[in-house]
């Protein structure tokens, strides 16, 4: 059975929450890490060393996917000090944008007449 872990976002709500979103995703790499999550849990140095990008770059990322609540980190003990673990949080992203109904008058009458 798939379980598909699902983050819901109302257009309308939270203007801040929609931003970070969109943020976070704006960028080809940070896609890139969501990807490599995608079936794994990771700590940033192997995230770094997996996508080929600097440590320092993959920090940035890793701290604003998680600003935007798309990842989780948690410190684990590691041979010298701690590392931070990544795990992704969501499968899919719904961005549900509000339905304006039409309450406008209706403007045309239809009549039956005999000739």
């Amino acid at each position: 059975m798939d379980i598909r872990r699902t983050l819901k976002i109302e257009v309308d709500g939270d203007p801040s929450r929609l931003e970070l979103i969109l943020k976070a995703i704006n960028a080809p790499n940070r896609l890139r890490i969501l990807h490599f999550l995608s079936d794994k849990v990771a700590s940033v140095n192997e995230i770094a060393q997996a996508l080929d990008l600097p440590m320092s770059t993959a920090a940035l990322y890793i701290e604003l996917l998680e600003e935007s609540g798309l990842i989780y980190t948690e410190l684990e003990p590691a041979s010298r000090g701690q590392r931070k673990v990544c795990t992704r949080l969501y499968d899919q992203v719904i961005f549900d944008f509000p339905v304006i109904e039409n309450k406008r008058e209706q403007r045309s009458i239809e009549m039956t007449m005999p000739i």
